[in-house]
C-alpha cells in the first residue's frame, strides 16, 4: 500500500476553506466516484483501492490517503493531480467575491 501525504498552507476564512474543500471533494467524486463524509473538520473519503481524509485547519490543509496496489502504481500522477487541483481551487477561492449591488436609492418625490 502506498501513502500520499500533502500539507498545504492557506489564508482562507473558515467558510471559504470549507467551500474549497467541498469543491475538492466534488472533483474527486467526478473523477473517481468516491464517497465522502464530513466529521467536524475532517472530510473522509473512500472507494475501492483508496481511502483517506482531508483535514482543514486554520492555516493549512492536510491530505492523507492510502492507495491500494493498483493505484499505488500511479501514485506520482495522483499526487501531481492533487497539487494541480489544490492550486486551482485555492487560487479561485482567494479571488475577491463580487459584492452584491446595493439597491439604488430612490430620490424623494418633489411636491408641487
Amino acid at each position: 500500500m502506498a501513502t500520499i501525504k500533502i500539507r498545504r498552507a492557506h489564508a482562507l476564512s473558515p467558510a471559504r476553506l470549507r467551500d474549497a474543500a467541498d469543491k475538492i471533494a466534488a472533483k474527486l467524486n467526478e473523477a473517481f466516484d468516491m464517497e465522502f463524509q464530513w466529521e467536524e473538520d475532517v472530510l473522509r473519503f473512500q472507494r475501492p483501492g483508496v481511502h483517506g481524509q482531508l483535514t482543514v485547519r486554520q492555516r493549512e490543509v492536510l491530505i492523507d490517503a492510502q492507495l491500494g496496489l493498483v493505484l499505488a502504481l500511479m501514485q506520482s500522477r495522483i499526487e501531481v493531480a492533487i497539487h494541480e487541483n489544490l492550486d486551482q481551487i485555492f487560487d479561485a477561492a482567494r479571488k475577491p467575491q463580487p459584492k452584491k449591488s446595493a439597491a439604488k436609492k430612490k430620490k424623494p418625490a418633489k411636491h408641487r
